[in-house]
C-alpha cells in the first residue's frame, strides 16, 4: 500500500501526472522511498528522499548531481536526470520558478532496470571496467585531483555500512520472510566485501 502523502508528492513532480493516469510501483531502497512511475509509454524513477540531515548532506549531493547531469562523457552510462529538488527548487532547471513542497533530495530520473548494489556486481569484468572508467573521468567532472584508491575504499565502506545495517535488521525482524530476505542481503554483501577487498589489495600489489 503506497501512502497517500507519497502519491501526492509524486504527482506534484510532473504537471502531467495525477493518480488516475499514472501507475506507481514501490522499488528497492533502504532509507529512501523509491518508486517506478509509469505515464503512458514512459517510465520514470522517483526517489522521495530520507529527511535526516545527519545521514546525507543534500547540499553536497545536489552539487554532485549537477556535475553528473552536465557531464557529456558519462551520458552513455548514467540515466537521464529530470529533476532534483534542493531548497524547494529543481536545480536542473534553475530558470523555472516552480516551488516544490517535497523533501530536499527528491529526484526524478530515467528508469533503468537494475538491482540493489551489493558489491558482487563488480565481479563482472565489464562492470568493474565501467567503474574504472568512471573513476578515470572524475577529475574532468569535478575539476580537481581525484584519488582512485579512495574511491575504491569508499565503495568498500559503503558496502560495509549496508552489511552492518542488514545484520541489525536481521536480528530485529520477526517474520520468516523478512529473516530470509535479510539473511540473503547480508550474505551477498559479505561476498561483495571479500571480492572488493581482494581487488583493492591486488591493485596495491601492482
Amino acid at each position: 500500500m503506497i501512502p497517500q502523502k507519497d502519491i501526492e508528492h509524486i504527482c506534484c513532480l510532473d504537471k502531467n501526472w495525477n493518480p488516475d493516469n499514472i501507475k506507481i510501483e514501490r522499488v528497492g531502497g533502504q532509507t529512501n522511498r523509491n518508486y517506478k512511475v509509469r505515464y503512458k509509454n514512459a517510465i520514470s524513477f522517483v526517489r522521495l528522499a530520507w529527511q535526516a540531515a545527519d545521514i546525507v548532506d543534500r547540499e553536497i549531493e545536489a552539487k554532485n548531481i549537477l556535475a553528473l547531469a552536465s557531464c557529456k562523457k558519462l551520458a552513455f552510462i548514467l540515466p537521464k536526470y529530470r529533476l532534483y529538488i534542493f531548497q524547494g527548487k529543481n536545480i536542473l532547471e534553475p530558470r523555472k520558478k516552480i516551488n516544490f513542497d517535497v523533501p530536499d533530495g527528491t529526484m526524478v530520473m530515467e528508469y533503468i532496470e537494475g538491482k540493489d548494489i551489493d558489491g558482487r556486481d563488480l565481479e563482472n569484468p565489464i562492470k568493474i571496467k565501467t567503474y574504472q572508467e568512471i573513476i578515470k573521468k572524475a577529475p574532468l567532472i569535478y575539476g580537481q585531483d581525484f584519488d582512485p584508491d579512495k574511491a575504491y575504499c569508499g565503495a568498500l565502506t559503503n558496502i560495509l555500512v549496508m552489511f552492518w545495517w542488514g545484520l541489525v535488521r536481521y536480528f530485529n525482524v520477526t517474520t520468516r520472510e523478512e529473516k530470509e530476505y535479510f539473511e540473503k542481503y547480508v550474505l551477498d554483501r559479505a561476498k561483495g566485501i571479500r571480492f572488493l577487498f581482494d581487488f583493492i589489495e591486488n591493485k596495491k600489489k601492482g
